[in-house]
């Protein structure tokens, strides 16, 4: 493994350190979902909810898509869960 690999690696390992993030990870397992089904869900406000998403999304483990208004949130690396 080269140190680029590692610092991937360690990268995506930091995104998901967090049992929300693991939690929101285990939502998106299921299918994918806009903020205003997550927010429920968590209990989190938007900002912070957001802040865990894009996370996430920085290191490659999920997507987003516009739908008119909404942000639909997709697990990218769906063997994340294994």
């Amino acid at each position: 493994m080269t140190y680029d690999e590692a610092c991937i690696k360690a990268g995506i390992i930091k995104a998901i350190a967090s049992p929300v993030r693991l939690m929101i990870l285990d939502e998106l397992g299921r299918g994918d979902r806009c903020v205003c089904e997550l927010q429920p869900m968590f209990k989190l406000d938007q900002s912070t909810l957001s802040r865990h998403l894009s996370q996430m999304k920085r290191s490659g483990i999920i997507t987003e898509r516009k739908e008119g208004v909404k942000v639909i949130y997709h697990l990218a690396t769906p063997c994340i869960l294994n």
